[in-house]
């Protein structure tokens, strides 16, 4: 659900339902990620925003939509185009370096099988050797096509509005707002003037998880649950295995011939194509998980 961090490196989530993508909804779709990304990096907190999503406007909340995308490549150069319209010019490398590609994940429909919707998901990582002690102030400005060009050279005042987006709770917030009831600038000296601490402890955060990381591998934790612990695979330990998988691609099948050894007393075959080309087959390289089941508004 949508959340604030729970402790920085946990990301924090914003859903958008997203369920057209004309040209205008793709400036949406760039425009939310600024501001969301934007948010993170001030708080100095991981997040991802899901596309495809129903959020509160008309759709249950959390419910998978799906995307229809048709070229993936064009999401990603759009908001590649925003970043370096509405941050600061001295600024757009963090920010290109903070905001990661768009993920498409495919999203399943109710019969269990491949759809032509996506789940797009755009994930923010504000590492402290890149944000050092930044603080980033985005504008209004929308170059993002010929009209919206047109339209600002048309303008008398076309000086860009300058925006300071944070998280709160599990919203993001613009700090400098127009509305003098809100009574946010004290917020936002407060902010500005606590960025040394913030990204000394997003610092600590990121130390800690690294080294809980490198103590408890993944690795070594399906080593110790097939094991038992020990060096080597013994019946002793567990009179059964059962083997639980999902799509995989074809490169990844070279190192699981070992499963073979374990004699497992079952397969969970959770890939939604395999009736059709075998377990071992694949007509496309996409990644094992994670899968969105698609729900009917």
């Amino acid at each position: 659900m949508e959340s604030g961090p729970s402790n920085i490196i946990e990301p924090c989530h914003e859903f958008k339902a997203f369920t057209k993508t004309t040209d205008e909804t793709k400036m949406k779709f760039t425009d939310e990620t600024i501001r969301f990304a934007a948010a993170c990096m001030n708080s100095r907190t991981n997040g991802t925003i899901h596309f495809g999503i129903g959020d509160t406007t008309g759709f249950k909340h959390g419910q998978v939509l799906g995307v229809d995308v048709e070229d993936k490549e064009d999401f990603a150069n759009k908001l590649e185009k925003a970043i370096e319209v509405h941050f600061e010019h001295k600024y757009v490398k963090d920010a290109k370096k903070c905001i990661r590609h768009p993920r498409f994940v495919g999203v399943l429909s109710r019969n269990m099988t491949s759809s032509t919707k996506y789940v797009i998901e755009v994930d923010i990582v504000p590492d402290s050797l890149i944000c050092k002690e930044n603080y980033y102030h985005t504008n209004t400005h929308d170059m993002t096509t010929k009209k919206a060009k047109k339209k600002i050279n048309e303008t008398e005042n076309s000086q860009p509005s300058k925006q300071f987006f944070v998280r709160e709770g599990g919203s993001t917030v613009n700090l400098l707002t127009q509305t003098p009831e809100d009574k946010k600038e004290k917020r936002y000296q407060d902010v500005l003037n606590g960025i040394s601490e913030v990204s000394e402890l997003r610092k600590h955060a990121e130390e800690e998880h690294l080294s809980r990381v490198k103590s408890s591998t993944q690795g070594h934790l399906l080593a110790n649950m097939i094991t038992g612990g020990s060096l080597s695979m013994d019946k002793s330990h567990f009179e059964h295995y059962v083997v639980v998988t999902n799509k995989s691609h074809p490169s990844q099948l070279e190192s699981l011939a070992f499963l073979v050894d374990l004699n497992p007393v079952a397969v969970l075959d959770f890939d939604p194509e395999s009736d059709r080309g075998g377990p071992t087959e694949s007509s496309e390289s996409v990644n094992s998980c994670p899968m969105y089941i698609f729900q009917k508004v």
